[in-house]
């Protein structure tokens, strides 16, 4: 039998597996359908006042600049070696080459990459 939770904001109660799992697996508050409708208010509203939030962002950044950079960089030295790691990982391209992820950019402004883009636009 499984376990039924009531949701915190529309208050309906429903199966726990199917309406209360994270896509990280852990067990959230609200139903997956509150929490779509949640972010969905939130992405609608960067849409609508995307001067506002960019310059809160600024905002944020210069005021915290420092703290920041300091975190930053923490983060750096904590974890140089998984860093480097996911920089050196080998991606498969569609056009049949393999490149290193850190240089994907590259890669796609190389000749081969470019006359496979050709091929399949014509």
């Amino acid at each position: 039998m499984s376990q039924m939770k009531e949701c915190n904001l529309c208050l309906s109660v429903k199966d726990i597996h199917n309406n209360f799992i994270s896509k990280r697996g852990k067990e959230t508050k609200s139903c997956s359908t509150c929490l779509y409708k949640k972010n969905q208010k939130k992405k609608d509203y960067r849409n609508r006042n995307k001067d506002k939030v960019k310059s809160s962002h600024q905002r944020y950044y210069l005021e915290n600049a420092i703290s920041i950079k300091e975190r930053v960089n923490n983060y750096r030295k904590e974890n140089k070696e998984k860093i480097k790691q996911r920089k050196k990982q080998l991606i498969t391209c569609v056009c049949g080459s393999v490149y290193q992820k850190c240089s994907k950019a590259k890669h796609e402004r190389t000749k081969k990459h470019q006359k496979w883009l050709d091929s399949i636009n014509v």
